[in-house]
């Protein structure tokens, strides 16, 4: 049992990275191009008031935050979601009457969620 789930786990993981990878490709992807697309069809006078280095730097700063920064918080954050579906497939198969417990937590976590988003809260 403990040997089929590492292993499951191994899988996922593997699968994770290799999601990850591809959207974290197609964003940075999307950025640039949507970020070159604005900069070459902007008004003259944007050039006039900003010199080509400072757009460049920008450019390029813009770009490293979201190759470094997006692909390490998308490791946690699935990293961490995985690591709960095993821990919760593990315990409901040692212990199902968990699952109750599991869902009414699952339950307020959402309800949690929703008022954190509502009309005042959030962002």
């Amino acid at each position: 049992m403990f040997i089929s789930s590492t292993f499951i786990y191994i899988i996922l993981v593997m699968f994770r990275s290799l999601v990850l990878l591809i959207f974290v490709l197609i964003a940075t992807t999307k950025m640039h191009n949507k970020m070159a697309w604005k900069v070459l069809r902007s008004k003259i006078v944007f050039f006039d008031s900003n010199p080509i280095g400072r757009v460049t730097s920008r450019f390029s700063k813009d770009q490293a935050m979201l190759d470094t920064v997006l692909c390490s918080i998308g490791i946690v954050v699935t990293q961490g979601c995985l690591r709960s579906i095993i821990v919760a497939i593990t315990v409901s198969l040692t212990n199902p009457a968990l699952l109750v417990v599991a869902l009414c937590g699952v339950c307020y976590m959402f309800k949690i969620m929703k008022i954190g988003t509502g009309p005042m809260g959030g962002t």
